[in-house]
C-alpha cells in the first residue's frame, strides 16, 4: 500500500514523539566514566555505582579499571586525543598532572559546584563535607578547585618492632641517628631499609622531593604571591617566614612566573650549597637500600620487610590495611609487630635546612574532565556528591577493607570516619603530625619528560658514581630547559600581576 502525503506525514509525526517520549536506553542514558587503578576500592565503588543507578535508571556509570598508574595516564591521553567527548569523566588527578591539564583546559574547576547543596548529605554545602585545608592546598594557584580530595593518606618509614626491640633501638628522632641504626642494622646481616626504586615506581624520590622542601622553603618570601598578583589571597597577608613552623605555608599561594623568574635569573638555583647540602644527605641515605634498589619494585621491597629481611620499608598509609592482612594470613610463628615513624629531620644542618615534613595530602584526587557541556558537567558532579557523602565514603572504605582491596588512608568525608574499625583507625593515626611538602615549590614536579630525561643522572648518583654537585649541575640544565618550555605552552609573559590565558 502506498502512503499519501497527509497520511506519511501524520505516521512519521508520530513515530517521532514516540521516540521522544519512550527514547531507547542507549540514547536516554547519560554515561560517566570513573576511570580508576586495579585494585583501590575497586570491588565498593562498582557496588556504589550499582546503587546510584538504581536511584538514577537514566545514569550509566562506567568504573573503568586500568592495572597501574602509567596505564591510566596513556589510557587517558589515547582518549583526550581521539575524542574528548567520549574520553573518561572522572580520573586520578594526581596520576594524570592536575596544574598542566587545568592550565590546557582539560579539567573542569569546581568552585561553583561546591557551594551547592549535597542532596545525599541531608541538604549539607558540599564544601562543609571537606577539610578546608585540603581542598585549598590542591587548589591550582590557590584559585582553581579542580580536586576532589576522598581520602587522606601520608608517607612514613614502617618497622619491625620486634627487630628493633632486639636490637635495643627505638624509632629514631634525627636524621643522623637514622643513618646510625641503619649502620647497626646492617652490621646485623639484615637490610636497613627496603625500598622500590624502579622507574615506574620510584619511592626513594620521596626523600629528594622532602629534602627539597626543606631548602626550597628558605625562598617563600622570594616568590610568595603579593598584593597585585594575579593569584593574591588574603592567606597570604599573614604569611610569617618561620623555617622551623612546619604549617607556616600551607594555605599560602606561590606565584608561579615569581618562581619562575627566580630560577631564571639565578636567584634560586639547584647548584647552590643549600641544594649541595641536601642531596648531600640523601646519598648517604640511599647507601642504605637493599642492593639492587634500582630494579626492585614496589612489590619486591614489600616481601623484603614482610619475611623480615628488612627491617626498615618506605611507603605510605594505602598499605596498612594489607600489611594487617597478609600478616593475619602468615602462620603464627612468621608475624611480627610493626609500627611507623615520619622521616626524621636533619638536626645538624650546616645551612639551615628546615625540618623536613610529609607527603601528605589527599589520596584519591579525583578531577572531573571537562566536556565543554555543562548539562553533562551537572550529572557527573551528581555522581561524585552521591559517592562523596559520609555514609557512601564509610562504606567504600568498609567494604575495600572486607575486600583486602588498598585504602589510600582515613576517609576525607566528614563523618565517615568514626565509622572505621578501631585497628585500622589506631594505625592510620599514626600517620601525619609533620606538615606537608610545599610541592608548588619545585619547578619540575608532575613534568614526565624532564623526569625521564633525568632518570639516568639520578640513577648514577644513587649508587654513588657521581657527586651531589655533579648531579645538581646536571638537574639545574634541565630544569631551566623545562622553565623556558613551561614559559612557551603557558603563555607567561613573566609578569607576576596578569594571568596569562593558555593558548
Amino acid at each position: 500500500m502506498t502512503l499519501s502525503t497527509p497520511k506519511f506525514v501524520f505516521y512519521a509525526l508520530a513515530i517521532y514523539w514516540a521516540l521522544c517520549l519512550h527514547p531507547t536506553s542507549s540514547s536516554a542514558k547519560d554515561r560517566v566514566i570513573f576511570s580508576t587503578v586495579r585494585g583501590f576500592y575497586n570491588t565498593a565503588l562498582a557496588e556504589l555505582a550499582h546503587q546510584y543507578m538504581e536511584l538514577h535508571p537514566e545514569v550509566e556509570i562506567e568504573i573503568n579499571i586500568q592495572p597501574d598508574n602509567f596505564s591510566i595516564l596513556r589510557y587517558y591521553t589515547a582518549q583526550m586525543a581521539a575524542d574528548r567527548r567520549t574520553a573518561p569523566d572522572i580520573v586520578h588527578g594526581n596520576l594524570i598532572g592536575i596544574e598542566e591539564n587545568f592550565h590546557q583546559g582539560n579539567f573542569l574547576a569546581i568552585n561553583e559546584y561546591l557551594e551547592r547543596p549535597n542532596p545525599y548529605a541531608d541538604g549539607a554545602i558540599w564544601r562543609t563535607l571537606f577539610d578546608e585545608t585540603f581542598l585549598k592546598v590542591f587548589a591550582v594557584n590557590g584559585i582553581y578547585y579542580c580536586v576532589l580530595p576522598l581520602d587522606y593518606l601520608d608517607v612514613a618509614v614502617y618497622y619491625n618492632r620486634d627487630i628493633f626491640a632486639r636490637l635495643g633501638l627505638s624509632p629514631p628522632q634525627s636524621w643522623e641517628e637514622w643513618l646510625e641504626h641503619c649502620a647497626f642494622i646492617e652490621s646485623q646481616g639484615l637490610i636497613a631499609i627496603s625500598i622500590a626504586a624502579t622507574m615506574q615506581a620510584n619511592v626513594s624520590e620521596w626523600f629528594s622531593t622532602m629534602l627539597e622542601d626543606a631548602a626550597l622553603r628558605h625562598f617563600v618570601p622570594l616568590v610568595i604571591a603579593r598584593p597585585g598578583d594575579w593569584n593574591w589571597v588574603e592567606d597570604n597577608a599573614s604569611y610569617v617566614h618561620d623555617l622551623n613552623d612546619r604549617y607556616a605555608d600551607q594555605m599560602i599561594t606561590i606565584n608561579p612566573e615569581r618562581l619562575t623568574n627566580a630560577f631564571l635569573e639565578g636567584k634560586i638555583s639547584y647548584e647552590m650549597p643549600l641544594f649541595v647540602e641536601a642531596y648531600s644527605a640523601f646519598q648517604t641515605l640511599t647507601r642504605h637500600y637493599e642492593l639492587g634498589h634500582l630494579g626492585t619494585d614496589q612489590a619486591g621491597a614489600y616481601n623484603l620487610f614482610l619475611t623480615q629481611k628488612a627491617a626498615m620499608w618506605m611507603i605510605g598509609s594505602w598499605r596498612v590495611g594489607s600489611l594487617m592482612k597478609d600478616l593475619a594470613d602468615l602462620p603464627e610463628e612468621l608475624r611480627f609487630d610493626w609500627s611507623v615513624f615520619p622521616t626524621p629531620s636533619i638536626k645538624q644542618s650546616a645551612l639551615g635546612l628546615g625540618p623536613l615534613r610529609g607527603l601528605g595530602g589527599a589520596g584519591h584526587q579525583m578531577c572531573i574532565v571537562d566536556k565543554k557541556d555543562p548539562a553533562h558537567h551537572d550529572r557527573v558532579v551528581d555522581f561524585m556528591m552521591y559517592l562523596y557523602a559520609p555514609a557512601q565514603s564509610a562504606y567504600l572504605i568498609r567494604r575495600t577493607l572486607e575486600m583486602g582491596e588498598f585504602i589510600q588512608g582515613a576517609p576525607l568525608i566528614k563523618g565517615a570516619r568514626e565509622q572505621l574499625p578501631t585497628d585500622i583507625r589506631d594505625r592510620l593515626d599514626q600517620f601525619g603530625g609533620q606538615g606537608y611538602c610545599k610541592q608548588e615549590l619545585i619547578p619540575i614536579r608532575g613534568d614526565n619528560q624532564t623526569k625521564a630525561y633525568l632518570r639516568p643522572w639520578t640513577q648514577l648518583f644513587s649508587l654513588g658514581r657521581i657527586s651531589p654537585e655533579e648531579y645538581l649541575a646536571r638537574k639545574q640544565v634541565l630544569v631551566l630547559q623545562t622553565l623556558h618550555r613551561q614559559v612557551r605552552e603557558r603563555g607567561y609573559d613573566l609578569d607576576p600581576t596578569t594571568e596569562d590565558p593558555v593558548p
